[in-house]
């Protein structure tokens, strides 16, 4: 079977020349309008106002301040020990290796080392001149013993003039107490007291002794002289 084929369609002729040059300068002008138009929009300004951009300088951020935190608090010290105190001379008793007669209104007993009165004196028979003699304190019940205070040599003036320097004084010493332990004892020779403290309070004392090794000597005579004598002890309960 035979499809049959469309009729051509048969263009219509240009009248002339005329008809031609008129639809090609028509084409052209359109091309050039359309070229104008298209450059006046490519280069006329923007309506748009364009703000002119600012160089805004980083701000430098501000240090960061740390806070220090505070040191913990120190731990409460811990009180300071009691401090020792004399030993009322009322609980005392004395003892001597000797002591002198009365010589006129003077006495040298031991006793004489607890009386309150530096003006007194004890001093021991003058045949040893000092070295080797001993004093003791004995106590009426047993304490917490922390030192001893001495008033060397006799520490007296009168009419017989200056009697510190005219009696012979101690020199070096040592104090036992009755639990065995011992301390060398070493003295200056000043008119005053000498207050000699234990490294360790002892506890449970009941008597004290010092023994003499060596004095300053007398200038005028070599009795040994010592004035007074104090312990010092810690409280005890109920006191």
């Amino acid at each position: 079977m035979k499809i049959p084929k469309a009729p051509r369609r048969k263009l219509l002729p240009l009248r002339n020349k005329a008809d031609t040059l008129v639809l090609g300068g028509a084409t052209l002008l359109l091309v050039l309008v359309g070229t104008f138009v298209w450059l006046r929009t490519e280069a006329a300004p923007s309506s748009k106002k364009t703000e002119p951009s600012l160089s805004v300088a980083p701000v430098p951020s501000a240090p960061v301040v740390g806070v220090i935190p505070s040191p913990p608090a120190p731990p409460n010290p811990a009180p300071p020990p009691p401090a020792p105190s004399p030993i009322p001379n009322a609980s005392l008793r004395t003892a001597a290796s000797t002591q002198a007669a009365q010589w006129e209104e003077y006495t040298f007993g031991s006793n004489n080392l607890i009386d309150g009165d530096p003006r007194s004196s004890w001093q021991p028979v003058q045949t040893g001149k000092g070295p080797g003699e001993w004093f003791m304190l004995k106590l009426s019940k047993a304490r917490t013993i922390a030192g001893i205070e001495i008033w060397n040599g006799f520490q007296r003036q009168d009419r017989l003039g200056e009697l510190y320097h005219l009696n012979s004084r101690i020199k070096r010493a040592t104090l036992e107490l009755s639990d065995g332990a011992k301390q060398p004892l070493e003295f200056e020779d000043v008119a005053e007291k000498s207050t000699f403290l234990l490294t360790a309070p002892h506890v449970g004392i009941t008597w004290v002794k010092v023994t003499v090794h060596t004095v300053y000597t007398g200038d005028r005579w070599d009795d040994l002289a010592v004035s007074e004598v104090r312990l010092l002890g810690m409280s005890e309960p109920g006191e």
